[in-house]
């Protein structure tokens, strides 16, 4: 499908009666588990080596992510819907990295998480 529309599908359907993060973590893992080939070839062609002449910058952005990612983490305590949504986003995305990292596991393909977020 993707060398004929320049997009992939998937769909993931999760069981409803799981707690809803439960639910985000393993969409996300079953998604970079499927999608791992896609999922790297998409940081090779876009991300690998951007930050190669570009240190000083990448540097910062690096430490702004993860700045970021840590007080959406540590934020994920507030209990109001905007921020629930916010915490099943990020553990769908924890889910993502981990099932990636599972599929590939021994093979080479490593994506630093930095460039993951």
């Amino acid at each position: 499908m993707v060398n004929k529309t320049g997009w992939a599908y998937l769909e993931v359907e999760t069981k409803s009666s799981w707690a809803d993060d439960m639910q985000a973590t393993a969409a996300g893992i079953s998604e970079g588990y499927l999608t791992k080939d896609l999922i790297y070839d998409a940081w090779q062609n876009t991300i690998k080596n951007y930050c190669d002449d570009k240190p000083v910058i990448c540097k910062y952005i690096n430490k702004y992510i993860t700045a970021n990612m840590n007080w959406m983490q540590k934020s994920s305590n507030n209990k109001t819907a905007y921020w629930h949504q916010t915490n099943l986003i990020t553990k769908q995305l924890e889910g993502l990295m981990q099932g990636f990292n599972m599929a590939t596991n021994g093979t080479g393909k490593v994506i630093p998480d930095a460039d993951f977020l």
